[in-house]
């Protein structure tokens, strides 16, 4: 197969996702389209989906551990590695669905290991303090890369806990009383769902692509920021994970388990 009929090929499977309703913004549009053309070397070498995802995390402990001993000015080099772990995040499932492979317990190692992104900024406080150059000083720095690294941790164990219950709540026999359980909460207006519903969209945006980010504010030196633009992403996504508890209170409340 030529090098220009794999990617036409890849490039069919990203139109397929781009299709789907619940395909994030930052996915469509930037880490599946630049994924295609990384898994073209991984499809020629015969390299299986699983086998990258291990690369992945394999990566990802290096560039933690590395963090550790690297001088200030060349921490891009390991946000620079993290983006390349993001994009692999993305060829381990173009390659599955290319060789129809996909498998439950591929779904399930890759959103295991989706967690280990952000341990890429545990040393940053330390990296800071080194030329003195902190956020606020090195504890309130590391309490506060601490909690970003927990609210992290935390929302992946939210959403894989939510999928999980919502589909037994699917599968339930009061699954017909659904759409009166949602009737009993108060009617918000158009407008304000749509306000809700940009915001939760441009939250995921910047959710999806904090690496970038980082990358580019440590390109100017201006690393400490990492941490406040981190901060205030994490406050923004409890906010959108308060909204996603009332919802999931309102239609599952009457639900016995």
């Amino acid at each position: 197969m030529t090098f220009k009929i794999l990617l036409n090929d890849l490039k069919k499977n990203l139109e397929i996702e781009k299709r789907k309703k619940y395909s994030k913004l930052a996915n469509r549009y930037i880490w599946r389209p630049i994924s295609i053309y990384f898994t073209v070397p991984f499809v020629i070498l015969k390299i299986k989906s699983d086998s990258v995802t291990y690369l992945r995390a394999a990566l990802l402990i290096i560039l933690f551990m590395l963090s550790f001993f690297v001088d200030s000015s060349k921490y891009v080099y390991i946000l620079l590695g993290a983006f390349f772990c993001q994009i692999l995040d993305y060829v381990d499932g173009n390659l599955a669905r290319h060789n129809k492979t996909t498998s439950l317990y591929g779904k399930f190692i890759d959103g295991l290991f989706d967690s280990l992104l952000p341990i890429v900024y545990i040393a940053l406080p330390l990296l800071n303090q080194k030329i003195n150059n902190n956020l606020i000083n090195l504890e309130l720095d590391i309490l506060l890369i601490s909690f970003i690294l927990l609210s992290f941790f935390f929302t992946n164990i939210f959403n894989s806990r939510r999928a999980r219950f919502e589909y037994l709540f699917q599968n339930n026999e009061k699954q017909k009383d659904k759409n009166i359980i949602k009737k009993t909460g108060e009617e918000k207006s158009s407008l304000i769902k749509n306000i809700l519903n940009t915001s939760k969209k441009a939250i995921d945006f910047l959710n999806q692509t904090h690496i970038i980010v980082s990358i580019v504010l440590s390109i100017f030196s201006l690393q400490k920021f990492i941490i406040l633009y981190l901060l205030i992403l994490r406050v923004l996504n409890f906010t959108q994970i308060a909204r996603a508890t009332v919802s999931i209170k309102k239609r599952w409340i009457e639900i016995n388990y």
